[in-house]
């Protein structure tokens, strides 16, 4: 069940990165449709499936013209031109402009790349756009070029169904029209044959559907070989075939076929041979195909001389060829005319593998007809047998030897008599294993009796590269083994040996192969540049094989062949043979010989981190796999035992350790080969015998302990090395628990020479457990024996307890309760002039503008000292590979350190980041109020991060009354220790709980905020007596009486220090605006007053209200034009409605459309606006809090319905038992209370219920409670409290509404899907009838807040492959109205108000029918409004006391009412602005209605009334109509219900575009 999870998350994960990939909006202009890198006009060439257009009525002439528009680089479109100009006759010229009335190519940025085929226009330009992609690369350049000239997809040919198979199952309807095959008159091929490498052939997956990708099936597959299919879709040459398609259209001056046609030309004199065709410079002569020269390509190109023979004659007897190394081969095969060739391709290894196999790296089997069209390439590595019959009676072969290890072998002719024995090789990781002779080679060390080393080994360097790093790695072996080499100085082959060459890869035979000749080692780059890969190679040279292959490895780790990739699985097998000894050495994680955790792993495995091998022993164990900086001791025990077992210590038969050894080693020691009488001793022991360990630093105090049944604590902190030895009685084993671990080095990999270490297994020779890092979380080990060996080595100044958080360490050890803002330090204050001393010069340049920002805004002050020093309190900066600082000052007479890595160094404002550490400063989100700010999600945390978010309280840390600051410099982001999956799917760890939008603010490093500033000064510079130095509360006999968050300048106690958007002595002005502002302060009163704010101008908004009262906002629309990953001060508008006027306000960026609420927590806001340039835009509304019952703010909400059927369901009336206004409530911890106040104020705001908080509801009253949950029902879960939305579903349902989806009609509008649900989910779809619902004479609303998505409770299989629970009856795309949270519609707002509001009588309460004498008489669905009975609340799009009016457009919308007849009319909307569009028959006439073309710039999961167009064709117009987002070229047909249809077009941007067309109904 745990892996069937694993494949189901995997699932999810990757199939939404594909189609976050896949459905990747375009806003498009019609008449295109996409072919993935380009897009063919298709308008007036729908026949164009063919090869070349010929256009004889209107050619191209040359030269053509063509202009380049800016922003278009016409670097790359000169060298695609150059390629034409230099392959075909035509020729191009370049003007700044083309006439209108002239034929050429305008080159233009766009967002798609496209061209029409051929020439179009007689006297006039025709455009190729170009989008950024598309311009860097002059390959698809020349590909819209040919499409230009007449060259179309060579899928698409008449003869392409003989070559290619295409699934059409998987092609919607634009990729249908792109492989549709026609026959016209106007498209030839010249007798060229199909080319699967044509710069005009689309990719195999193209236009494919995802799910098939995801499984590798592919649209397009070759019948001919399915090597062809890596071919498809190259964009890095024009193919000899395009070429002369263009040419024989355009340069048929030497009559080689009749003009327009495939027809052989009746005056031809020139014959060209192998598929050349005459050259258009030199009629008398021919251009050839690749692998042909000659006047009339007769001939076959000259090989290298290395090639030898090329020339074959094939017969009946099978010949075997073999090809390898660095040359050039053209070999031509012949047989007897009518004869056919059969070549069976046994082996080829091309060295460059790239997706595409393209000519320049591939070999090539030129074996058909037409030799103009590219033969079969291979690249990579191939042993799998591919035949190929020839079509004519020769074949031509190019072998292309790029590097000496370029190999094929093939057999031409009928049959296969033997198969002949060659050296194959199979790639592991980083070197190559010969396996030819020893595919038994699977344990430890191989002994060659029969033909061992003789030392010294003899071997010679070809590359003067890799000489360096060759020569350390021969001397670790020269000095821990007997082995010795001997340089020589040219290449030898008549002895044993070894010959280092370079090549792509690194490769090594294992153990002396050749008794009389030399064995290579090949090194890559990248191998020769670390000397420890050399000796991994070196290693397989001398006998060493793969420790992970190992016998008994299946004891030590676990191999998921699952998650092996194909090549990879033979890597891992096990063989027992007798020549593979162990020498009794233990199976070592560490060994050099090791790979790595995800060695060979599948992509897939790799990206979601899961390991091919797995460590049994402990989970550590991984970090240690596959290192690559040392040889491990029990390795040289293994060569040196192997090859230089000159003390008898062991059977060189056998491999065992004699009985009868003269020299006893002892903890895994073996007989020193250069003096019998002593052993060579693992880490952390010595002496002759390796009977003792080595000493301890003396400050380790007493490291050698005796193990008894009571447990011992240890302790070991500081720089120093300690052995520390635990022994136990004889016969017992130790039990030893790590608590705790922090060793500052972290790396990738765990190496010893960072590491503790733990030597608890049997083998002391093996490497031990090593640690590195940061660890909490408990480990035991069990000895294997009764001694432990513990190496504690610490390499830093560093005391114990600090721990790692994000790129900065905080130390923990004195001070753990650090979790508040600041820390006074009463007994050790920084004295000032803080001292300091730069121990790395590149550290000071922006360490000086650091410490110049403190000394400007505050009065910490800083002395350069020139030479270290140790005697008095100050800071030392020195560099190393993370950051870190104590917090506040440590020691009284004694510097202390700031450590700085490169990336912290680099910005000023890190450095400003451990400052205020060194200050004082902690993080921001671990004071103790932060829960009221923030949420963090421990769930979603990696484990090293799940302690660094603890808040603790203590008395000397104090926050000076500021209010809790998402923008202060020592926030962190968002998703700091965020693990890799929640961050994949962009879950933060922490959220902030006031406005979504202040987690933009989180994490910033630009700038140091006026709090943070105000805590240091008041902590260290209370000069003033502004504030008490005990308990920081501010005094109430102080002098300076500063307002609005500001406090005392400790440079002059009578002015105060003032917060952004505040000037004054004492703070109580507001900075003045720009004039062009106008009138920027304003009362706030029980009427909403709307404030709109553009162009470039700095506003400086300033909002009151009477004592004791708040304001209420709504930020209706914002465009602030600069968008970063962390929105700023200097770039953003802000808010700062918060009671400290200190505290940064929430800062807007980019561009918002959803409304913003908040509420004041005084009676003042203040509002920067910032006009960075003339589309920045801010308009909000701005009310008292205490408004009137109802208040609506006006939203340009979209709403219609249905009002002719009538439904018993949707709210329920409950007539003994019903509300009491005000209904009171509570909220329970942890559900955020501004959330449920949100959704509250949204139904106060609407409607007449109202609401009162209570501390806690009494028993047997009414209420609502509430509290977190696990589901979303009675109680309030986890996923609903972070939306008021979401809980303005379930506030719904406590006011009586219930599921759209389960009204008594529902099925006249969906289809519910119950194959998908199981039990617990069908009682969500069950209807019910009964007389307390009603519906108030509403129609079914798509978009009802009460509504669920299409995929709800719908199974995951089902949900995978897009098939959903719930599917609209009207119109599909209803469905992507389906589950919007994002508002509550009108028509369920007049359900509350009929239900709760009823004073105007407008409908009978005990029916829920309308009264038939209501007044007013409310037309297009209007009610009564509660609070003026004499008018009426309107739905979206009308206006007037009685609803009879359409809102007015904006002035640019023209015309917009519209009447309706029998004549079909077409309209068109378009860019940015606002239209009601009216559109009205003859009573009783219905209007038939077509959606021609629609782009909606903004198109979201949910299709919501904000960003969409709506179509209010229905009889209720209160209902939500269907709205249409993004972009849809498929036609939608809408009947009206009625006489009239109302659009609305909402232009969000130039590129809004709505087309329609309308006509009486039949």
């Amino acid at each position: 069940m745990k892996s069937f999870n694993y494949i189901f998350i995997s699932i999810i994960i990757l199939f939404i990165l594909i189609v976050k990939l896949w459905i990747k909006k375009k806003n498009l202009p019609p008449g295109k449709i996409i072919v993935r890198s380009d897009k063919i006009f298709t308008d007036y060439y729908i026949d164009f499936k063919r090869d070349i257009k010929v256009n004889l009525t209107n050619p191209w002439i040359s030269p053509i013209k063509y202009s380049v528009q800016p922003p278009v680089d016409e670097a790359n479109i000169k060298v695609a031109i150059k390629v034409l100009e230099n392959n075909t006759c035509v020729k191009f010229k370049i003007e700044n402009e083309i006439p209108k009335n002239e034929s050429g190519i305008i080159f233009k940025e766009g967002s798609y790349c496209a061209s029409n085929v051929g020439k179009r226009y007689a006297n006039h330009s025709q455009e190729i756009t170009l989008t950024k992609e598309c311009q860097k690369d002059p390959y698809i350049i020349l590909h819209e070029l040919g499409h230009a000239l007449g060259l179309v997809h060579e899928h698409a040919r008449k003869d392409r169904n003989k070559y290619i198979s295409v699934d059409q199952s998987q092609l919607n309807t634009d990729g249908l029209n792109n492989f549709q095959i026609s026959t016209h008159d106007s498209y030839v091929e010249f007798n060229t044959d199909y080319d699967y490498a044509s710069l005009m052939h689309y990719g195999p997956y193209t236009f494919g559907s995802w799910w098939y990708w995801l499984w590798g099936w592919k649209v397009m597959t070759s019948r001919l070989n399915e090597q062809y299919d890596r071919m498809m879709g190259q964009r890095k040459k024009m193919t000899f075939n395009d070429l002369k398609r263009i040419n024989l259209c355009y340069c048929n001056w030497c009559n080689w076929v009749e003009n327009g046609t495939n027809y052989q030309h009746p005056n031809r004199t020139t014959w060209c041979k192998n598929d050349g065709y005459p050259d258009f410079d030199n009629c008398s002569r021919c251009i050839c195909p690749t692998g042909y020269t000659g006047n009339l390509c007769e001939k076959v190109m000259d090989s290298n001389p290395k090639c030898n023979k090329t020339h074959y004659i094939a017969n009946e007897n099978v010949t075997t060829l073999i090809f390898n190394d660095k040359m050039n081969c053209y070999i031509f095969i012949e047989a007897r005319l009518c004869w056919r060739i059969e070549i069976k391709v046994l082996y080829v290894n091309a060295p460059y593998h790239d997706e595409i196999c393209t000519e320049d790296i591939a070999y090539q089997f030129k074996y058909r007809e037409d030799k103009g069209a590219t033969g079969l390439l291979l690249c990579g590595h191939h042993q799998k047998y591919m035949t190929l019959r020839s079509e004519t009676n020769t074949s031509l072969i190019i072998y292309k030897g790029i590097e000496p290890h370029s190999f094929f072998i093939h057999i031409d002719n009928k049959t296969l008599a033997n198969k002949q024995k060659f050296t194959s090789w199979f790639h592991i990781n980083s070197d190559v294993v010969f396996t030819d002779y020893y595919i038994d080679f699977k344990r430890d060390i191989r002994k060659n009796q029969s033909d061992p080393w003789i030392f010294p080994i003899r071997y010679y360097v070809q590359s003067s590269e890799m000489e360096k790093n060759l020569n350390i790695a021969m001397s670790i072996l020269n000095n821990n083994t007997c082995v010795t080499f001997k340089k020589e100085f040219q290449t030898f082959n008549d002895t044993q040996g070894l010959i280092f060459r370079e090549d792509s890869y690194c490769t090594s035979f294992i153990g002396n192969v050749f008794e009389n000749h030399s064995q290579i080692v090949t090194l890559s780059k990248d191998c020769y540049r670390d000397p420890y890969i050399i000796l991994h190679e070196l290693g397989h040279a001398l006998g060493l094989v793969h420790e992970h292959t190992r016998k008994d490895r299946d004891k030590f780790i676990k191999i998921h062949y699952n998650r092996l990739n194909e090549r990879g699985k033979q890597n891992f097998e096990i063989r027992d043979f007798s020549y593979y000894y162990n020498y009794l050495t233990t199976y070592d994680y560490a060994a050099l010989m090791h790979y790595t955790a995800y060695s060979f792993a599948t992509a897939w495995y790799k990206f979601f981190g899961y390991p091919v091998m797995e460590p049994k022993l402990n989970e550590q164990y991984i970090h240690m796999m596959g290192q690559r900086k040392k040889m491990t001791f029990n390795e040289f025990k293994r060569i040196n035992l192997c090859h230089c077992n000159w003390c008898k210590w062991v059977s060189n038969y056998t491999g065992e350790i004699y009985s009868n050894k003269k020299t006893p080693c002892k903890n895994g020691g073996y007989a020193d080969f250069r003096n019998c009488s002593k052993c060579i001793c693992p880490t952390g022991y010595t002496g002759d015998l390796c009977q003792k360990i080595i000493p301890s630093d003396s400050e380790c105090g007493n490291t050698s302990f005796v193990a008894n049944r009571k447990g011992t604590s240890l302790i070991y902190n500081n720089n120093m090395t300690c052995h520390i030895f635990i022994n136990a009685t004889e016969g017992k084993k130790i039990e030893i628990t790590i608590l705790y671990v922090n060793a500052p080095v972290k790396k990738r990999l765990c190496t010893e020479d960072i590491a503790y270490q733990f030597k608890y297994m049997k083998d002391k020779g093996t490497t031990g457990l090593l640690l590195c890092g940061h660890h909490q979380k408990h480990m035991k080990l069990t000895s294997e024996s009764d001694s432990v060996l513990k190496l504690w080595i610490t390499n830093t100044n560093l005391p114990r307890g600090y721990i790692v958080v994000n790129s900065d360490k905080i130390f923990t050890d004195y001070h753990s309760d650090f979790k508040r803002d600041i820390r006074k330090n009463r007994h050790d204050p920084w004295i000032f002039p803080i001292r300091y001393y730069i121990q790395s010069p590149q550290l000071e340049k922006n360490l000086i503008i650091a410490m110049s920002i403190l000394n400007n805004n505050t009065c910490v002050k800083f002395k350069k000292e020139f030479y270290f020093f140790n005697d008095t309190q100050g800071l030392i900066f020195k560099e190393d590979f993370y950051c870190t600082s104590f917090i506040g000052n440590k020691f009284k007479n004694h510097p202390q350190t700031v450590t700085l890595s490169k990336d912290c160094y680099t910005d000023p404002y890190i450095i400003l980041h451990e400052l205020g550490h060194a200050l004082g400063l902690v993080h921001e989100h671990s004071r103790k109020d932060r829960d009221k700010y923030v949420t963090i999600n421990y769930d979603r945390m990696a484990h090293k991060g799940k302690d660094k978010f603890s808040i603790h309280n203590s008395s000397y840390y104090h926050n000076y009354l500021t209010t809790y600051d998402y923008a202060s410099i020592m926030h962190y982001e968002p998703y700091s220790f965020v693990s890799f999956w929640n961050y994949l799917f962009g879950r933060p760890v922490m959220e902030p709980k006031l406005n979504e939008q202040y987690i933009h603010m989180m994490g910033q490093t630009k700038k140091m905020t006026f709090n943070d500033f105000k805590r240091i000064n008041l902590c260290h510079c209370n000069w003033c007596g502004w504030v008490s130095n005990r308990t920081s509360k501010i005094l109430k006999n102080r002098k300076t009486p500063c307002k609005n968050g500001g406090y005392p300048d400790f440079r002059n106690c009578k002015r105060c220090l003032c917060p952004t958007g505040y000037t004054g002595k004492f703070c109580q002005k507001i900075i003045p605006s720009d004039p062009k502002c106008g009138r920027t302060s304003f009362v706030a009163n029980k009427n909403g007053t709307s404030l709109i704010y553009n162009n470039n101008m700095t506003c400086h908004i300033f909002i009151k209200v009477a004592k004791k009262k708040k304001i209420a906002i709504t930020i209706l629309y914002v465009n602030a034009p600069v968008k970063q990953k962390y929105c700023t001060e200097d770039i953003a508008y802000q808010f700062k409605y918060m009671r400290d006027k200190g505290t940064t306000g929430l800062l807007l960026c980019g561009h918002h459309q959803k409304h913003i609420k908040l509420t004041s927590e005084s009676d003042s806001v203040l509002v920067f606006y910032k006009g960075l340039e003339l589309h920045s835009l801010l308009k909000h509304w701005i009310i008292n809090k205490k408004l009137p019952r109802g208040y609506i703010i006006v939203n340009n909400d979209l709403s219609f319905t249905d009002d002719h059927i009538m439904f018993k369901r949707e709210i329920w009336v409950n007539k003994r038992n019903p509300w009491k206004f005000p209904i009171k409530y509570c909220v329970k911890s942890p559900v955020p209370k501004e959330n449920v106040k949100t959704a509250i104020s949204e139904v106060q705001s609407n409607t007449c219920v109202t609401f009162e908080e209570v501390e806690r509801i009494q028993k047997y009253t009414q209420g609502l409670i509430f509290e977190e949950g696990s589901s979303c029902s009675s109680y309030v879960g986890n996923n609903v409290i972070i939306n008021p939305y979401s809980i303005l579903h379930e506030l719904g349902h406590a006011l009586g509404l219930v599921h759209e989806h389960a009204r008594i009609g529902r099925d006249n509008f969906i289809d519910i899907d119950f194959w998908q649900l199981d039990k617990s989910a069908k009682k969500n779809f069950v209807i019910y009838n009964s007389s307390n619902f009603v519906n108030y004479s509403t129609s079914y609303d798509y978009a009802s807040i009460m509504h669920y998505d299409q995929y709800a409770f719908g199974s995951w299989w089902y949900w995978f492959i897009g098939r959903p629970v719930i599917r609209p009856k009207l119109d599909y795309q209803y469905s992507r109205m389906m589950g919007q949270r994002k508002k509550i519609t009108f028509n369920e707002i007049k359900k509350i108000n009929l239900c709760y509001c009823n004073a105007c009588g407008w409908v009978n309460n005990d029916t829920g029918q309308l009264n038939p004498d209501r007044k007013p008489n409310c037309s297009y669905s209007g009610y009564a409004d509660f609070r003026n009975c004499s008018k009426c609340i309107c739905p979206t799009g009308y206006t007037g006391d009685l609803c009879r009016k359409i809102i007015p457009s904006d002035p640019e919308c023209g015309n917009t009412t519209f009447e309706v007849n029998k004549t079909r009319i077409q309209l068109i909307f378009n860019n940015k602005r606002n239209c009601y569009i009216s559109l009205k028959a003859t009573k009783p006439k219905k209007i038939e209605l077509i959606i021609v073309y629609v782009n909606a710039p903004y198109d979201g999961d949910t299709c919501t009334e904000d960003i969409a167009y709506q179509i209010k064709y229905r009889r209720d117009r209160g209902a939500t109509g269907l709205l249409l987002c993004g972009h849809h070229q498929i036609p939608i047909k809408l009947k009206s219900e009625t006489s009239s249809i109302l659009i609305h077009y909402k232009g969000i941007d130039p590129h809004s575009l709505l087309i329609f067309q309308y006509k009486e109904a039949d």
